[in-house]
C-alpha cells in the first residue's frame, strides 16, 4: 500500500501495528489514534514532509467532517511551511482530544516538496 507517496511498509514498525486501514470504506487511506497521529507526524517532519491537513474519524471509522488545512503562503520558503503546518496540525488533534476525548482517529494528509510544487502548479 502507498499512501501519499510512501510505501506503508517503510513507516516505523510501531506505527505500522497502530495504523487503522480505510480500504474496507473504499478509501486507500490510514487512519491513527491522537498518539500515533501525532508519532506519524514527527516521522514525516524528520523526512521533510509537510502536513497538508487531517480529518477526523470515530469510533466507528466514520469521517466526522471536522478537518483542518493549511496553505503554503507565496513568501514562505518550504522549511517555514513545514514547521507551521506541523505545528498547526498537533494543535487541532490535541485542542480535538482535549474537548472530545480518545475515541476518535485522525486521517493525516501530507507531501514532499517535489510534490506540493506539482500539485500546487496543477491546481
Amino acid at each position: 500500500m502507498i499512501i501519499d507517496g510512501i510505501l506503508f511498509s517503510d513507516f516505523p514498525v510501531e506505527l505500522q501495528k497502530n495504523a487503522i486501514s480505510l480500504d474496507a470504506h473504499g478509501v486507500n487511506e490510514i487512519i491513527w489514534g491522537k498518539k500515533y497521529a501525532i508519532e506519524f507526524m514527527a516521522y514525516l517532519y524528520k523526512k521533510n514532509y509537510a502536513i497538508l491537513g487531517g480529518d477526523v474519524y470515530n469510533h466507528n471509522l466514520l469521517c466526522t467532517f471536522d478537518n483542518w488545512y493549511l496553505d503554503k503562503k507565496n513568501s514562505e520558503t518550504w522549511e517555514d511551511y513545514k514547521k507551521h503546518s506541523h505545528i498547526k496540525a498537533k494543535s487541532f488533534i490535541t485542542d480535538f482530544y482535549l474537548k472530545n476525548g480518545d475515541n476518535y482517529y485522525y486521517l493525516i494528509s501530507f507531501s514532499n516538496e517535489t510534490n506540493y510544487i506539482i500539485l500546487d502548479n496543477n491546481i
